[in-house]
């Protein structure tokens, strides 16, 4: 989680602008991914980067990226609602580190 921990939070050696170009890291979590199409901003950019290594047995890219949906969901259940408890920007970076984490440390990534 390290690695996904100094590309969101700017520490690495490339930025986040530049690795999700289109994701808004300013929007509290219950704004950023309030759409499939928004959650696609952080998952796809990790789809190219995990499963693009041109390996002939990989996983199923539409599985990877329905699992990776599944857990932002979970992850931002509690921003949104009558009384939203994580609807925060520190919750958006959370769960951008943590779809980061899921996504290298797939089986994909460990046999490449």
């Amino acid at each position: 989680i390290e690695y996904c921990s100094a590309l969101v939070d700017n520490n690495g050696s490339v930025q986040r602008s530049a690795f999700f170009p289109l994701f808004d890291f300013s929007a509290a979590a219950g704004n950023a991914f309030d759409t499939a199409g928004k959650r696609d901003r952080v998952i796809l950019p990790l789809i190219d980067a995990v499963l693009s290594s041109g390996l002939t047995t990989q996983p199923d890219a539409a599985q990877v990226i329905s699992e990776l949906d599944d857990l932002i969901l979970i992850l931002t259940a509690c921003a949104s609602g009558p009384s939203p408890a994580c609807n925060t920007v520190a919750r958006t970076r959370k769960v951008v580190k943590a779809t980061c984490a899921a996504a290298l440390g797939s089986a994909a990534m460990l046999i490449q």
